[in-house]
């Protein structure tokens, strides 16, 4: 299908090689969006299934990238490539956040926009952690413990409270608790000696060479005295192992308790312990055998409290939140967060736009 525009302006208006128009940029902007506002109305009512193949289009732009919903000029769907049509709603979008960002004061019209500006960048940043959780959903009992741990948080690296915007992206233990977002420290994969440190500041030597597969630090500065931190242990295991081995991960737990409430039981407010395992039918009774009680989740979900002796005597404990789950159920319910995060965000775009 082709369309002409035809225009006595036009005359005298062309390069020497009578090829291009020769008219200021400025002019064939607004040459191009009356031109194409014009086609839009021709195929509206002469073609209609052309017309609804670009709402279609328009749909699924707004469903993709609804941190762009409004800024996706509809005249160009079906007529600019994608990517163009992408890159000027972007392009729009950024001279907003310069816009505001760059005002000293904000009138109210402006505080209005900044408002929308942030839940678009909120969005943005869901839509990432979308990505994170299909790309989750997809891993099976082949995959190894180390495909899985890089997913949430990628080996031999440091994530500090300091540099917690540009970690924002490569760190992702979110999927167990969105409050684990306000971390003082999180170590992947590293020795427990060095965890002591951290916390420590080199006060206590260790050579335990037992290692957690992640480690969560949060909430306050450990160096300030007196000062309570919360902890956060995690073990992966590998899908699809035997209920043997899965129970190590109780045992697992077990030690990690009372070495850290050995060490830091004048700083320690509270411990969460998560164990990721398979499930079979011996695993189900052994947990409830052990005092495990299950939860409300879109997978499988164990959850104990308990005390933990530090001695023989029994004169020194500390509790113990254990939680014994399956992958699916660590990956679902962070999906479901996340997924209503996404829709109230949407409807929220979708509202303002049709104002």
């Amino acid at each position: 299908m082709i369309f002409l525009l035809m225009s006595e302006s036009f005359q005298g208006s062309v390069d020497g090689a009578r090829i291009n128009l020769s008219i200021p940029d400025s002019d064939l902007s607004i040459i191009k969006f009356i031109f194409r506002n014009a086609i839009a109305e021709v195929v509206k009512e002469q073609f209609p299934q052309i017309e609804r193949n670009n709402k279609s289009k328009e749909k699924y732009l707004n469903d993709t990238y609804p941190h762009l919903s409004g800024y996706f000029e509809n005249n160009d769907i079906g007529y600019s490539s994608q990517s163009d049509v992408l890159k000027k709603a972007q392009d729009k979008f950024f001279r907003d956040q310069k816009e505001i960002l760059g005002a000293k004061e904000l009138n109210n019209e402006q505080f209005e926009k900044s408002l929308d500006l942030s839940a678009r960048a909120l969005a943005e940043y869901i839509l990432f952690r979308q990505n994170v959780i299909k790309r989750m959903q997809t891993l099976n009992a082949k995959n190894k413990e180390a495909d899985i741990h890089n997913l949430i948080a990628p080996k031999f690296s440091e994530f500090k409270d300091e540099n917690i915007i540009t970690d924002l992206y490569n760190n992702n233990v979110w999927i167990f608790d969105d409050k684990f977002m306000s971390y003082y420290m999180v170590l992947s994969e590293v020795e427990m000696s060095k965890v002591i440190n951290v916390i420590t500041q080199g006060e206590v030597k260790d050579n335990d060479d037992d290692r957690p597969d992640i480690t969560l630090f949060f909430s306050e500065n450990p160096q300030i005295e007196n000062v309570k931190v919360d902890i956060v242990v995690v073990e992966l295991k590998r899908l699809g192992i035997s209920a043997e081995q899965n129970s190590i991960v109780e045992f697992q737990l077990d030690t990690r308790t009372q070495r850290l409430a050995e060490y830091y039981g004048n700083r320690v407010q509270r411990m969460w312990f998560y164990g990721i395992v398979d499930f079979d039918d011996r695993y189900r009774k052994h947990l409830i055998n052990n005092g495990f009680k299950p939860l409300f989740s879109n997978g499988e979900m164990y959850f104990r409290s308990k005390s933990v002796y530090l001695d023989l005597d029994m004169k020194q404990s500390v509790i113990q939140n254990a939680y014994i789950l399956d992958y699916k159920a660590m990956v679902e319910d962070a999906d479901s967060r996340n997924s209503m995060f996404l829709k109230i965000l949407r409807e929220r775009f979708k509202t303002n736009h049709t104002k």
